[in-house]
């Protein structure tokens, strides 16, 4: 009676175990079936044209998502003279933009300066939102200029530079009320290492030693925020009272907003869904 029970049993169980295999097989073989000859699943057809633009839609709002911050590049026009005495000059500022901060980094890329007419002292910019209670740190390395013109520098340090702010207008400058103390140099001759050209306002000046190639400027305000716009960049050079050497820069937004990838990508995806709608109902 029991070898019956057991043998009962077990012809069950491969039963249930075959029939099992057999759902799961012909299930393998009607998706392989399908798959092999691409047929669609049951439901509205969509167009590939309609799901490229699907796809790039949603793209650009994961872009948007993910993207920290803005970017805004200003230059000097090339062949740019300080207009005080015509001494060739050369700068640039990167402005990062993301929300609570803004990043600049400013270049005096002026190879072997004649002169400290072609030293930068001052960037002035305007921001579409006002910063409210702004505070500032920098960091560059500063290079003390030789009688014999080479040079020596030392590990990054503050810059000294001060900020000041006048409704949209922001201004980042050695000593905004006084003689400058520590401008920016170029870099050295490329050839020679050394600053060749430099005449006695470099290795001898006043101002020595200067800030280094370039320097770092993080501005923090909790007011700011990633679709802030920076404007009407400029950049003086110099030493002498008045500002004579002031040049406005060229260039401008290197990263679109956030907000505007949003937007273009939320009208395209609105545009896809509503000609799928139409198509569904076709």
């Amino acid at each position: 009676m029991s070898r019956r029970i057991a043998s009962e049993s077990y012809g069950s169980v491969h039963r249930l175990h075959t029939r099992h295999m057999g759902i799961l097989s012909n299930w393998s073989i009607q998706l392989r079936h399908a798959l092999g000859t691409r047929r669609a699943l049951p439901g509205p057809r969509i167009p590939r044209e309609m799901r490229k633009a699907l796809m790039l839609a949603l793209g650009g709002l994961l872009l948007a998502t993910r993207l920290p911050a803005s970017q805004f590049l200003f230059s000097t026009q090339s062949g740019a003279v300080n207009p005080a005495d015509k001494t060739p000059v050369a700068a640039t500022a990167l402005f990062t933009v993301s929300n609570g901060q803004l990043q600049i980094t400013v270049q005096n890329t002026e190879v072997d300066l004649k002169s400290e007419s072609a030293a930068l002292a001052e960037v002035t910019f305007q921001v579409s939102q006002i910063l409210t209670s702004p505070s500032m740190t920098s960091s560059a390395e500063l290079a003390t200029v030789k009688w014999y013109k080479s040079f020596t520098t030392t590990s990054p340090t503050s810059t000294g530079w001060s900020l000041t702010e006048n409704g949209s207008t922001v201004t980042l400058c050695d000593a905004c009320t006084s003689s400058p103390v520590h401008t920016m140099i170029g870099p050295p001759n490329s050839s020679t290492g050394k600053y060749t050209s430099a005449d006695s306002t470099i290795t001898g000046g006043s101002h020595n030693p200067f800030l280094f190639e370039s320097a770092g400027f993080t501005i923090n305000s909790q007011a700011l925020t990633v679709d802030a716009v920076i404007s009407n960049v400029k950049f003086y050079f110099g030493t002498t009272t008045g500002h004579e050497g002031y040049l406005t820069g060229v260039g401008g937004l290197e990263v679109p907003e956030p907000s505007t990838i949003r937007l273009v990508a939320g009208g395209v995806l609105l545009l896809a869904l509503a000609g799928c709608r139409r198509k569904s109902f076709r």
